[in-house]
């Protein structure tokens, strides 16, 4: 591996199962950025995601599952109970949120891919509960279990195997051409691998009920900015780069901000931001970014940290934030060759070597005189 909603408990809140009891997330083709997220859940959360780990490859369009929730929260009513595990609204209740952490964290988890534009649906089963706190017993309510159904893209459903497999082999295929002497290295260089084949229509995300998707960057070959930053963290993810995805929105200009997502990427313990959309629109300042780092092109130069907004997907109990980045962007040696980063120097040069012999002839010829 290179190196490099608001509602709260209104009674008390008591944790009575311990997250030990709690499995370990099960990780999805080499998934390491899975952690930073995952780790964020509650008791609850992590329930959730763990179970859907057991429908990793699977293939059947859609499936129901019902997920006990072992995180002991105590409600004064059934309402509140109801809202923490799963609200009528699409809010960011526990089940949303671990579905979020589910989706940014395993890239290949087709039944997840319209997340960002369809709600998933839950019914939660309340149970009445009795605690002893340091007041006396006190009796509310508990969300027990939650019962939602998961169903890949409608244009993915046929032949939804066939279409994961080539995903896969695409994946693989940029995978096994990249190389890099560090996870910089390694980003930039997958970075480049993806944007050359693949061609950016922002339409895709931005239209209304529509979002793209890694079969459409790495298969389909056109895409928009989720496709690119899912594709992205799949191949980092085998190369065994350290990186995740970052859903949030950026400012496009002044005053117009779309929706979009990007990457995180570690590199000796720090953490950069890597925007393939924009990379592949020209800009400079994209790949290995700190929130000092300014996003450039021909016309104009912004500062990172005034383009790009992550999202903070907060929950009841539950805050899923993406890593903090550095203040100075990753330092890329300078790979220009010789000439092109020593051009103006030796532009010099031979101006002041002609200068030079014009004026060593012309006092030889005795056109120049040198009295002292």
């Amino acid at each position: 591996m290179p190196p490099c909603m608001k509602a709260t408990p209104i009674i008390a809140l008591a944790i009575i199962i311990a997250s030990t009891m709690v499995l370990a997330a099960a990780p999805s083709d080499g998934a390491d950025g899975e952690s930073y997220y995952y780790s964020q859940l509650d008791a609850n959360g992590k329930a959730i995601y763990n179970e859907l780990s057991n429908y990793e490859g699977y293939y059947e369009p859609s499936f129901t599952v019902t997920v006990q929730l072992p995180g002991f929260i105590l409600f004064e009513d059934d309402i509140d109970a109801k809202a923490y595990a799963k609200a009528e609204t699409y809010a960011k209740d526990v089940l949303t949120v671990a579905l979020w952490a589910k989706y940014l964290s395993e890239p290949m988890f087709v039944h997840l891919w319209n997340l960002p534009v369809e709600a998933v649906a839950g019914t939660v089963t309340v149970s009445e509960a009795t605690v002893t706190v340091d007041e006396g017993i006190k009796t509310g309510f508990v969300a027990a279990s939650v019962k939602f159904t998961l169903s890949v893209p409608s244009k993915l459903a046929e032949d939804l195997e066939s279409r994961m497999k080539a995903v896969k082999t695409a994946a693989q295929s940029i995978s096994n051409g990249v190389t890099g002497s560090n996870n910089a290295e390694m980003a930039k260089n997958i970075a480049k691998a993806i944007a050359k084949d693949c061609k950016f229509t922002e339409s895709m995300d931005a239209d209304e009920g529509s979002v793209s998707n890694i079969y459409d960057c790495l298969v389909l070959g056109e895409s928009g900015s989720r496709g690119f930053g899912q594709a992205f963290s799949l191949v980092c993810q085998l190369k065994g780069v350290e990186a995740i995805t970052v859903n949030g929105s950026y400012y496009k200009d002044k005053t117009e901000r779309i929706d979009s997502m990007w990457n995180a990427v570690e590199c000796d313990g720090k953490w950069y931001d890597v925007d393939l959309i924009n990379y592949k629109l020209g800009y400079g300042g994209t790949i290995m970014a700190g929130t000092t780092t300014n996003l450039t092109n021909n016309n104009s130069s912004r500062l990172h940290a005034t383009v790009y907004v992550p999202e903070r997907i907060t929950g009841k109990s539950i805050d899923l934030m993406p890593h903090e980045i550095e203040r100075e962007g990753y330092e890329f040696p300078d790979e220009r060759p010789f000439y092109e980063k020593y051009s103006d120097y030796i532009l010099l040069a031979g101006v002041a070597a002609i200068i030079i012999a014009f004026m060593a002839y012309a006092v030889r010829t005795g056109n120049i005189r040198i009295e002292y």
